[in-house]
């Protein structure tokens, strides 16, 4: 038992021992500091709990707009590949017109009933020799826009007179059609080989048929989305699919490139820009509860930290996937689907630089236009699969000729190749022409489909070399070598042919690539 109080109160009081005074002393201080310390080390915890949710919100921000942009490019895709797929049908067309001297209407009628029939979004397909709508199919339906002038059609004439100024496709509308639903009007100017203008190829097309083939509309996949034209000339609205108060939600913007101008799709969340906030909320309480405990609240800072590297290392990686892809993209704008080669807006891209670069060094640069001789017998015979790789099989020989790493082999249309090669001679620009051609005819080509396909091809070269000077122009160029390969094709088709003299005559104009072009 300890002594009471009075039964010690005589006694000499103990001498405290310093130290422990000294503890004593300290220990409500030491425990404020404590105390201190855990409340910095909690603040600490809370400041850094939340920069985490912040920066975990906005990795999900990323990601949420990176599936969008995903998603948007897929759609842009899609849209082009089908819409290029149709309007490059009126390619045919052309070259039967310049082909033909003097067009018979029974054969007009079936070169139209064939570019119909061979797309279910072609509506009505007609030719205006002299801007007169002289011939149309199918014909039940369409009587009334026989011998229509459009110059006297002032709802149709702009586009028109569009494409004549451009030399190149246009697509107008959209248009109500009498069948129901909406159309667009692709229409492609006819130049003959003499530089004089033929007339206007019209392809009207399903524009809902279309969209929904390439299943794209207002609300698809968990997307919105907004299509808008081009007031400019392209169509004659802006809204396509969608509306326009998409613009409000800071939409993903992607240009898709029309024969004559271009279209602009926007894209988002069907949910907008919100990303979920349960994840969020969870990692928030988890920090604070982590910060209340120093030990906790050390490892909860040293997770954060690695969790902090790790987000930083995903957006860095998934902005290095994201300018991948975009590269790819951008690659895929300048590659010919079907071939794999150069399609006619890297031709354009390439030729223009070569152009100036062979002007500003006073160099020679050399156009060959070339073309398979008979392509539509193969299609004709043996079906469209086998001429797909008929021409896959020319484009890789072509390529094979080519030896320099300035020269460049495009697809330029239909069954027509285009070769680059800058710095090159007539007599070196001939010997390429024959290699290519040898190449060719050398041996036969095998299709292999159900049943093995084999047929000899041939090929008729066009081939011009110039050395720019201001008197001539990039088209002029273009204009000599088309016109040596008319006169191959001409003088028996399996040869080559050297332009004769380029003249200036021509304005050439950067286009997209049309692709399949086609009322």
């Amino acid at each position: 038992m300890h002594p009471s109080p009075e039964k010690t109160s005589s006694s000499k009081p103990p001498t405290p021992d310093p130290a422990s005074a000294a503890r004593l002393q300290a220990g409500p201080e030491g425990t404020r500091t404590s105390l201190l310390v855990a409340g910095v080390f909690f603040i600490i915890g809370l400041l850094f709990t939340q920069a985490l949710v912040v920066a975990q919100e906005k990795t999900l921000q990323n990601q949420l707009r990176e599936q969008t942009i995903l998603h948007a490019a897929t759609m842009r895709a899609r849209l082009e590949s089908a819409l290029n797929s149709t309007v490059f049908l009126a390619q045919g067309l052309v070259a039967y017109i310049k082909s033909v001297r003097k067009t018979q209407p029974e054969n007009v009628v079936d070169a139209l009933r064939a570019v119909y029939e061979a797309s279910d979004r072609i509506r009505n397909i007609g030719l205006a020799p002299g801007n007169t709508l002289t011939y149309i199919y199918p014909l039940k339906g369409n009587e009334a826009a026989l011998h229509l002038h459009y110059r006297d059609n002032a709802a149709q004439w702009p586009s028109v007179q569009r494409a004549m100024q451009l030399r190149e496709s246009v697509l107008a509308g959209p248009v109500k059609l009498v069948q129901g639903g909406r159309g667009i009007i692709n229409r492609t100017p006819v130049y003959l080989s003499d530089g004089s203008y033929w007339g206007m190829i019209s392809v009207a097309i399903n524009l809902d048929k279309l969209l929904d083939d390439v299943e794209l509309s207002a609300s698809a996949e968990g997307m919105r989305y907004y299509l808008q034209g081009d007031n400019a000339g392209t169509t004659g609205e802006d809204a396509i699919v969608g509306s326009a108060d998409i613009l409000r939600s800071d939409p993903i913007r992607m240009q898709i490139t029309v024969p004559g101008g271009h279209w602009t799709l926007m894209a988002v969340p069907e949910q907008g820009w919100v990303v979920p906030r349960l994840p969020l909320l969870v990692l928030r309480v988890i920090g604070s509860l982590l910060s209340i405990f120093v030990a906790g609240f050390v490892w909860s800072l040293l997770h954060g930290r690695a969790t902090a590297r790790y987000n930083n290392a995903q957006l860095a990686l998934l902005n290095e996937k994201l300018q991948v892809m975009n590269g790819q993209l951008e690659e895929v704008t300048r590659q010919d689907a079907l071939t794999a080669i150069a399609n006619r807006r890297a031709f354009d891209e390439n030729y223009l630089r070569a152009w100036a670069h062979a002007q500003r060094n006073q160099k020679p640069v050399t156009l060959l236009m070339i073309d398979i001789d008979h392509f539509k017998q193969i299609n004709d015979t043996h079906g469209h699969a086998a001429g797909d790789l008929c021409l896959v099989e020319v484009a890789r020989r072509l390529s094979g000729c080519l030896r320099r790493g300035d020269e460049l082999l495009a697809r330029y249309g239909g069954e027509e190749f285009v070769a680059l090669s800058p710095g090159t001679t007539q007599v070196q620009a001939l010997d390429l022409g024959e290699r290519l051609r040898s190449a060719i005819c050398a041996d036969s080509i095998v299709m292999r489909l159900a049943d093995p396909v084999r047929v000899q091809v041939t090929i008729s070269v066009g081939v011009a070399t110039v050395a720019p000077d201001g008197r001539l122009g990039p088209g002029d160029l273009c204009a000599a070598a088309d016109a040596a390969l008319y006169r191959a094709k001409k003088d028996g088709r399996n040869r080559v042919r050297a332009a004769e003299e380029v003249r200036a005559q021509t304005t050439f104009r950067e286009s997209a690539p049309s692709g399949p072009q086609g009322v």
